[in-house]
């Protein structure tokens, strides 16, 4: 074997060396990129989720059901209801904790408590 030679079968040994890691580094991009695809999927499903449970109700499209605990606001000011506390209402609005909160537009179920 001439030394030409030599130097030929040691560069292309090297370059398949390099090739492989080459390929095994792409091969693993490939699997961070699916899975953090997946992720932001699994992010967007909740944030979707999150939004459709934490938005304010129009009272025109639904009112709450059952005694229930409420943030209510008037266009004013945020009120909070509590069915186990003494208070009435109208036609207008509905009076509690010595505020009488008028023309309510919005309603939202309050949030699940800390764990």
């Amino acid at each position: 074997m001439t030394d030409e030679y030599k130097e030929t079968v040691a560069f292309v040994t090297n370059l398949r060396s390099e090739l492989n890691f080459a390929l095994a580094d792409l091969q693993l991009a490939i699997i961070m990129r699916d899975n953090l695809a997946d992720e932001v999927d699994r992010l967007r499903a909740r944030v979707a989720e999150l939004e459709e449970t934490n938005q304010w109700i129009p009272v025109e499209e639904r009112l709450p059901e059952g005694r229930v605990e409420f943030v209510v606001h008037d266009r004013v000011c945020i009120g909070y209801h509590v069915p186990s506390v003494p208070q009435w209402t109208d036609e207008k609005g509905f009076y509690f904790h010595g505020n009488y909160y008028k023309n309510v537009t919005h309603w939202r179920p309050l949030p699940e408590p800390p764990k």
